[in-house]
């Protein structure tokens, strides 16, 4: 086909002696196509170069099946074990249920509204909804997400009750990790944690803190340690500030 014309589900569905019916139902990954069929349309829609228009396809539902997913900038150092952790499951979840992840770094202390941000998306009606994978104290992104009536849901225990959260069981993290320090007799603890302003950073120190009072421990809290190149320069000044006791 002459590549000055755009290539259609018309042509497509010629191309393979179908219906326009059949090649929309595996366009909109409808379960109701047979799988040699559904391979078939997908192997000429690949060889004629048909991209399908995942807005257009949405505004016919009034939705798109896009979620924006909300990291914290964190200085610019976005993701952490953690984040590429809960991402790969993300990942798994929308593929099976037929959703598009769109990851959007953001400022938990306030939203921004243009085009290198996922608010941007959000406001222009191109995605359905958000997951913060962080919040903080009266998370501005929250208050937006809220005031323009947007799904949403919060990886955490915010402070808000009304708030649509998840719970990660930070509290319960930090008290595991102190009761299995105390449980090997350790006195001398360096507890190297992320940026302070975040609730899931408070609630595994007040976790941690829990579990040893009443312990005869000396500790000290640094935080701000969320990336693993982080951990290691702070692991490595803490040794040479404090060094190792048998």
């Amino acid at each position: 086909m002459d590549n000055m014309n755009k290539i259609t589900i018309t042509d497509i569905a010629k191309k393979c002696g179908v219906s326009i019916k059949t090649v929309s139902r595996v366009v909109n990954e409808s379960p109701d196509v047979s799988d040699a069929t559904r391979q078939k349309v997908l192997a000429i829609m690949k060889e004629e170069g048909y991209q399908v228009n995942l807005l257009a396809r949405g505004l016919k539902g009034s939705r798109t099946n896009i979620i924006i997913v909300f990291t914290d900038r964190h200085q610019e150092e976005h993701l952490s074990t953690w984040h590429n952790i809960m991402l790969k499951y993300l990942f798994q979840f929308a593929k099976e249920n037929s959703l598009k992840i769109v990851m959007s770094p953001s400022n938990s202390e306030k939203y921004l509204e243009d085009e290198t941000d996922g608010f941007y998306l959000l406001s222009s009606g191109i995605a359905d909804g958000a997951i913060l994978l962080e919040n903080v104290h009266n998370d501005k992104r929250v208050e937006y997400l809220e005031k323009e009536n947007i799904p949403y849901v919060v990886f955490g225990e915010p402070e808000d009750s009304n708030i649509h959260a998840v719970s990660l069981d930070n509290y319960d993290v930090g008290f595991k990790g102190g009761s299995f320090l105390m449980e090997k007799k350790y006195n001398n603890i360096a507890f190297l944690i992320g940026e302070k302003k975040f609730l899931s950073t408070q609630l595994r120190m007040k976790g941690f803190e829990d579990a040893i009072r009443g312990h005869d421990v000396t500790y000290h809290i640094y935080t701000g340690v969320d990336t693993i190149d982080k951990a290691y320069k702070k692991a490595l000044a803490i040794l040479d500030e404090l060094p190792i006791r048998a």
